[in-house]
């Protein structure tokens, strides 16, 4: 893979974390859509890409998400499902 698309891969996942720990005015839902979109964009870069997101990145931002909301029970968003 370019050192550009591991750079792009890299800053996706850095600014989806930031934005779910960080963010005071994200909601749990927002949160969830976040990861979603960095799914998608993680699978324009390459197949490969977007298997180590869904197997590795994405269920660290799922703990964060249930660290920062406890009490909040899972959501499963829509693939068609936009957060503005």
């Amino acid at each position: 893979m370019s050192r550009r698309r591991y750079r792009r891969a890299r800053m996706i996942v850095e600014l989806t974390t930031h934005l779910i720990r960080h963010d005071g005015s994200l909601t749990h839902r927002e949160a969830h859509c976040l990861i979603e979109c960095a799914h998608k964009a993680m699978s324009s870069i390459s197949p490969e890409m977007s298997r180590d997101f869904a197997t590795r990145v994405a269920p660290s931002l799922e703990r964060i998400i249930f660290e920062r909301w406890p009490a909040e029970e899972a959501v499963f968003v829509s693939a068609r499902e936009m957060v503005n």
